[in-house]
């Protein structure tokens, strides 16, 4: 948390504590936070950006209007001139910043198990609610009608939070979501395939198997092992550009084994996920390159082979 005064503070056990000021320019004060899901926190004053190292802070030469954490622990900024940049891992040695198009007073990228990134811009009209929000798809910005704001947060599912000019929430709802058919004369077996239809899976589609969108028919396993939906998505990580979601419960009881899944997209490559935990939860498994659909799923239930 930062308070209004700039202290930066840590809950843990019921107590907030204050991080020690050690590292931070004199006469400046944090502005802003940002946490990652590996516990990295950076903050940014009006002239750098300060990583937290154990029991200081440590600077790297930039600077920063909004900023956040990514879930590899790399903050997204927008600078103090409302441009844009993604931090590689150079970063942490004062270098290797990605510039990225457009402009904005505030960046959000969420930590979840579903990573997206959205931003305000600098089109600011407080007669209608603040500047225009916008969402990453990977190379550029699309921006999403219906809200405008001055501040966006991200939670865990993927979806912006924004507060306009008038200090009004909004919560963004998919409502328009792309179902692609997959068709499998396996339906209900522990072991088997389903294919596309026609064309691939692709980001922001979600998967249907003979008309229906809920798989657990379809997807299923030894000991009520199931997959209850597949969908895909673009994330802001260095490592990978496409992430195939899967809400699946793996097999009950001991030396039950796991579900395997094994995606296959349209260069032929094939991107394997395993569930174990017998609890509902949602797995992923991540990739990248020019071939991003998916065309193929197959998937079995043994603790030696993978795949069907």
């Amino acid at each position: 948390m930062l308070d209004t005064a700039g202290t930066v503070r840590k809950h843990a056990g019921g107590e907030w504590t204050a991080l020690s000021a050690e590292g931070v320019p004199s006469g400046q004060t944090p502005r802003d936070i940002g946490a990652g899901s590996d516990g990295s926190v950076w903050v940014t004053t009006r002239s750098v950006l300060l990583r937290w190292t154990v029991d200081r802070w440590k600077q790297t030469p930039a600077a920063a209007g909004a900023l956040s954490v990514a879930p590899s622990g790399l903050p997204w900024m927008a600078g103090t001139s409302n441009e844009i940049a993604s931090a590689t891992p150079g970063a942490l040695l004062g270098k290797g910043w990605r510039a990225l198009p457009g402009s904005a007073s505030d960046i959000a990228v969420s930590t979840g198990v579903l990573p997206t990134a959205w931003m305000v811009g600098t089109d600011h009209d407080a007669n209608a609610g603040g500047a225009t929000v916008h969402a990453w798809n990977g190379g550029s910005w699309d921006a999403v009608p219906g809200c405008r704001g001055v501040r966006v947060a991200v939670g865990p599912d993927g979806t912006p939070w924004v507060v306009d000019v008038s200090g009004g929430v909004h919560h963004l709802v998919p409502d328009d979501v792309s179902l692609v058919a997959f068709a499998t004369s396996d339906q209900g077996k522990v072991a088997g395939t389903a294919t596309a239809s026609r064309g691939a899976l692709y980001p922001d589609d979600y998967v249907t198997i003979d008309g229906s969108s809920d798989l657990s028919g379809a997807i299923k396993g030894r000991s009520d092992a199931c997959v209850y939906t597949i969908m895909m998505i673009t994330i802001p990580d260095l490592r990978y550009d496409y992430q195939v979601r899967v809400d699946a419960k793996g097999p009950r009881g001991l030396n039950s084994g796991s579900l395997y899944l094994t995606f296959v997209d349209e260069s032929g490559t094939q991107h394997k996920l395993r569930v174990w935990d017998s609890k509902r939860a949602w797995h992923t498994v991540s990739f990248r390159g020019r071939s991003r659909g998916s065309r193929r799923s197959a998937g079995a239930t043994s603790p030696d082979i993978v795949g069907p």
